[in-house]
């Protein structure tokens, strides 16, 4: 299955990230990999965006909304 085709699109999961980072019931830890993400691999701080790795995580932080 190609990562592209899941039901989710990838803005609705960045949203879902969004929400999850804000929430006050996210634990710490969480919000930490959250944090981790959008600073090593989303392309922030000057780093080089590299779309698979970036894709990967995003799927990984967005596991429970898959069906």
């Amino acid at each position: 299955m190609s990562i592209i085709s899941r039901e989710f699109s990838i803005s609705d999961r960045i949203e879902y990230v969004k929400f999850r980072l804000e929430s006050e019931g996210t634990p710490l830890s969480e919000k930490m990999d959250i944090l981790e993400f959008l600073m090593n691999y989303a392309g922030i701080f000057g780093k080089e965006l590299n779309p698979t790795i970036f894709l990967k995580e995003l799927y990984r932080l967005t596991a429970l909304i898959d069906p």
